[in-house]
């Protein structure tokens, strides 16, 4: 197996311990981490905090990253030296957000996010997804803001070696091995240990904190008295594009109020008012209101405060089936009340209805956690596969959370990586 190890460029290969080295991939931000201990000679320099580390094997990248920290190992007067490394995230997270996103998916609010932030980093593999509000950002981490954004719609993401954005929902990516036969396969894997946890089993859920856009628009109309310049409104607006406001059935120009004008400011402008979204109205310029008599109309689309159900029938037969004694009767329904973060306001109720079955997905029955040790090349984080085993009584799908890799050497000399792979029955465990 061709190894190399690159510290800012330079190589260290035959300075490391590889029985020492330890890659650590998991999902979201700081994803990827490395340790390894490495014994310096000749006119090779000290790792410094900060420096690049790349690790090949066989010519693929398989790890990618900075020097975190820098430590003397055992023993010392050998001039070793154990380095821990961390993927991009500390570049990605360089600098502080503050902006604001239009509405739109929340694919594109990531592509924009990283575009914000340039440095090289890429998002080739963000995939389509959801609708989002407006959203505004104030002096935040970009990884922060993605992982919000990330959680409001059950899907993952991390930094890959690339500098790439990988933003997917987990069901999208096969393991290696489609189905894992635990009770008979001994090709590829080894040392299994399985944990069932049902402290998290919610099987109907009640979605609240979310606004949805009106099907029809609300109509309001008012004869002015020549001096009235602010005109409220019934319900929250939702944006200026679906805002039209009539003087005597004549349309006039619309902005923005605190965007575009603020009252007080003086201004005359004639046929134009401005939409305030906060305090729900229309304002007219000071130097500027409608005249007396005249006919102000306004029909726009406003936002609607929502409670939507959502329930997962085959799980509560499961929780009733396992619970229901008559001694300790259940019906097998657990119920919970969940804020929606971050999903603004939403064009109809079959976005939050879709949201609440990804919740489902995460809650709605108990989660088995497993781990083993396998030789299988090609386990990664955010994979799904199919596990089996009558023994611990589990037929379902399993999906990758982290993986650790680390060198072995076999009995012929060869030496390869050993994958520890840590997986759930939820895509988010509990």
């Amino acid at each position: 197996m061709a190894f190399s190890l690159l510290i800012n460029g330079v190589e260290y290969n035959s300075n490391a311990f590889r029985d020492s080295f330890s890659i650590r991939e998991s999902l979201q931000v700081n994803g990827s981490t490395l340790s390894a201990t490495i014994q310096l000679s000749g006119s090779l320099e000290v790792p410094l905090v900060g420096n690049s580390v790349v690790v090949y094997k066989d010519g693929v990248v398989e790890f990618a990253g900075r020097v975190a920290s820098v430590g003397r190992a055992y023993p010392y007067n050998a001039m070793n030296y154990e380095i821990s490394c961390v993927d991009y995230t500390p570049d990605f997270d360089a600098e502080l957000i503050a902006d604001t996103f239009d509405e739109g998916t929340v694919g594109n609010t990531v592509h924009s996010i990283v575009g914000r932030v340039g440095r090289g980093f890429t998002s080739n593999n963000v995939v389509t997804t959801s609708d989002i509000g407006e959203l505004e950002v104030d002096l935040e981490q970009p990884s922060s803001v993605i992982t919000r954004l990330a959680e409001g719609i059950e899907h993952q993401w991390y930094i890959d070696y690339n500098r790439d954005i990988n933003f997917f929902y987990i069901r999208e990516r096969p393991a290696p091995v489609a189905t894992l036969e635990f009770d008979t396969d001994i090709l590829n894997y080894s040392d299994l240990s399985v944990d069932e946890d049902g402290s998290q089993v919610k099987n109907v859920i009640y979605l609240t904190g979310v606004k949805v856009e009106s099907t029809n628009p609300h109509v309001l109309g008012w004869t002015a008295d020549g001096d009235q310049t602010f005109f409220p409104l019934a319900y929250q607006p939702i944006s200026l594009a679906k805002t039209s406001v009539t003087v005597n059935g004549y349309p006039i120009t619309l902005g923005l109020d605190a965007v575009e004008s603020e009252a007080g400011d003086g201004l005359v402008l004639a046929d134009s008012a401005f939409l305030c979204l906060d305090n729900w109205g229309l304002r007219f310029p000071d130097g500027s209101p409608p005249a007396a008599d005249a006919i102000v109309n306004v029909s726009y689309k406003y936002a609607l405060d929502t409670i939507v159900k959502v329930e997962d029938p085959r799980a509560i037969a499961f929780m009733k089936a396992r619970e229901n004694t008559p001694a300790a009767p259940s019906n097998g329904r657990h119920e919970f009340k969940f804020e929606v973060p971050d999903l603004g306001i939403v064009s109809s109720e079959d976005v939050v209805v879709e949201y609440g079955n990804l919740l489902l997905v995460r809650y709605a029955y108990p989660v088995y956690k497993i781990a083993f040790n396998s030789w299988t090349q090609g386990w990664e984080r955010g994979q799904l596969f199919r596990g089996t085993s009558t023994r611990h009584g589990f037929d379902t799908d399993f999906y990758i959370n982290s993986i650790t890799k680390s060198f072995l050497k076999s009995s012929y000399g060869a030496t390869r990586f050993k994958y520890t792979v840590e997986a759930s029955s939820s895509p988010f465990p509990i």
